[in-house]
């Protein structure tokens, strides 16, 4: 069921129902106003005219009592009086005539202009009289919705009791609440301690984070410059990558060739094997060609002979091709004294070795190396990685080098160094 403010809200015609309704009431009341004051003001002056008729017969009456002029003179004494005060009220009541007469009329201008308006009314009722018959029956919903209200009123004011018993039992319950209230006062008195303890360990706190925030502000700055060395290591690890890569290519192509090598130096071992069995055996023939007789002769003969063959024979030449090792070639093998020692040295994501058999190794993190020979050569590090050379097609690494306290440092000038340029290595 719509609630009644949702009927209140509804469109024109129960507002032109409701509007009709006050109009008629109050023409009603205006009509009645004027029937009951006109009434009074013809009442009152049908009660003057009775007073007025009343003496006048009293008067008539006491003329035909008075039989002797002494009488009529006492009667008129007696009554002069009275006459007098009826004279006054007459007067009075004339005063009070006029003033009716003049409130009449005034009344009467009015009731002129309330029965316009009441006509003006009663047309205006008349043209909303079918919507009013019409509204009558939602009037009389309403009504029936209205007691339906009112019965839901009285299961309100039901809740209501029930409300008010829950109040005094809630009552009771505050009083006993006040009671522990005073009980807790103490405590919030004792918390209220322990909170300004709180607050001075808050306000330390409170200076200990503004020192962390200035110990972060700096980290931060810390950070960046950290970022730009990582940033500035990233790159030279990238050209370092480059050059293991070209350094791979050629540790392959020198593979290649050191197979090669391997299958030529094979072959030229069995030739070198025949070449000593065929000697053997021009020697053994030799022998036997010696002739019995004359043994002395022929025993010097024969030691003469056989002295090549025992005696330390120089070594074979080599074979075509290759070349015998020369002075300087064993030279590389020594260390020279300077600057870089053999040892092991880091340089933060590199780690090198120099060993004194003239070899070296360097290691990256990320898994990439490059070996081969080192050395110092007119105060720069020259590392020549494996399979490089005269017959190799590796790419010979030449540094300036200048000795630190803690190992060596190779220099930024020359363009031979690519991404070991200014590196830093300590000795680990």
């Amino acid at each position: 069921m719509a609630p009644i403010s949702s009927e209140i809200k509804r469109p024109l015609p129960l507002t032109l129902a409701i509007v009709a309704a006050i109009g008629w009431i109050l023409a009603i009341g205006f009509w009645i106003a004027w029937a009951t004051q006109g009434s009074d003001y013809e009442a009152r002056i049908a009660e003057a005219e009775g007073a007025r008729a009343d003496v006048e017969t009293r008067l008539t009456s006491l003329q035909a009592e008075v039989g002797t002029i002494e009488e009529l003179t006492r009667q008129r004494e007696a009554l002069g009086a009275e006459l007098e005060g009826l004279v006054e009220e007459r007067a009075g009541l004339v005063g009070e005539v006029n003033r009716l007469s003049a409130e009449i009329e005034q009344n009467r201008a009015a009731a002129e202009e309330q029965a316009a308006r009441l006509a003006r009314t009663r047309s205006e009722a008349e043209a909303t009289g079918q919507q009013l018959e019409q509204m009558r029956a939602e009037i009389q919903s309403i009504e029936q919705r209205l007691a339906e209200r009112t019965q839901e009123l009285a299961d309100v004011g039901q809740r209501l009791e029930d409300a008010r018993r829950q109040e005094a039992e809630t009552r009771n319950s505050l009083a006993q609440l006040s009671e522990q209230a005073a009980g807790l006062s103490e405590e919030v008195a004792t918390a209220e301690a322990a909170m300004q303890a709180d607050r001075e360990e808050l306000a330390a706190s409170e200076q200990r984070l503004q020192q962390l925030r200035d110990e972060v502000a700096t980290a931060e700055a810390s950070r960046t410059e950290l970022r730009g060395r990582v940033e500035a290591l990233a790159e030279r690890r990238q050209a370092l990558a480059a050059d293991v890569a070209d350094i791979e290519r050629q540790r392959s192509a020198m593979q290649a060739q050191l197979t090669e090598a391997a299958a030529m130096l094979a072959r030229r071992s069995e030739d070198l094997a025949e070449l000593e069995r065929r000697i053997a055996g021009r020697q053994q023939q030799n022998v036997e060609q010696l002739p019995p007789s004359g043994a002395p002769a022929a025993s010097g003969e024969a030691a003469t002979t056989a002295a090549p063959a025992g005696a330390s024979q120089p070594d074979p030449a080599p074979p075509p091709g290759e070349q015998a090792p020369d002075a300087a070639t064993e030279a590389e093998g020594a260390v020279p004294e300077s600057a870089v020692t053999p040892g092991l040295y880091g340089a933060g994501p590199l780690e090198a070795r120099f060993g004194p058999d003239g070899q070296f190794r360097i290691e990256s993190t990320d898994g990439a190396a490059l070996a081969g020979r080192w050395a110092v050569e007119d105060g720069s590090l020259v590392l020549t990685p494996s399979g490089s050379g005269e017959s190799g097609g590796g790419r010979t690494i030449r540094c300036p080098v200048e000795p630190t306290e803690a190992g060596f440092r190779l220099g930024l000038s020359g363009g031979g160094c690519g991404s070991l340029a200014g590196a830093e290595f300590e000795r680990r």
